[in-house]
């Protein structure tokens, strides 16, 4: 194979150079949708089933269709919170797509500052349990996030309009954003 043919893929009968580019998408999940993306690419054995099955979907595709130099981004609290997962076939499946197939957002993000306005998105959010999904917002906006996938309704509802630089989207809107 010659040097021009490496990094050369096929798509729809039309040739696509891949290169390691800037991401223009940046594109975040948080812990749910990151794990209902990782069930649904991981069930071979048959369709995925459950209410969240339309989600689940949605994140597939979207995983299949970003745009060339795109992946999905991953900020430390996500990883804080799938590195609390009990069961070692879960963590080592989620530990393996974390760390070939996604990436995490780099520099990390200041962390005092993070906590200020997590706690400041949080008393829009309204509990205390739920911290966390504002530090996930705040990790965003710090990173250059435009968009934030979560399947957390509540969560979307409540803060949607509080980012001044971060879409938060249900996963059926990817590709709608």
């Amino acid at each position: 194979m010659g040097s021009k043919q490496r990094n050369t893929i096929v798509v729809n009968s039309e040739v696509t150079r891949c290169s390691m580019g800037k991401d223009t998408e940046m594109v975040a999940l948080d812990s749910s949708a990151m794990t209902k993306l990782i069930e649904a690419l991981t069930c071979i054995s048959a369709p995925s089933v459950g209410a969240d099955v339309e989600a689940r979907k949605a994140l597939a595709r979207g995983f299949f269709y970003l745009p060339p130099n795109c992946c999905f981004h991953l900020t430390p609290t996500v990883q804080i919170e799938y590195l609390r997962i009990n069961s070692e076939d879960r963590l080592r499946d989620h530990l393996s797509w974390a760390n070939s197939h996604f990436c995490f957002v780099n520099p990390t993000p200041d962390p005092k500052w993070v906590e200020k306005r997590a706690a400041e998105l949080n008393q829009l959010h309204s509990n205390a349990k739920d911290l966390d999904d504002c530090k996930v917002l705040a990790e965003c906006e710090a990173s250059m996030i435009k968009c934030l996938i979560s399947d957390d309704k509540k969560f979307i509802k409540k803060l949607r309009y509080h980012s001044p630089s971060v879409s938060l989207c249900p996963p059926r809107n990817i590709g709608n954003r």
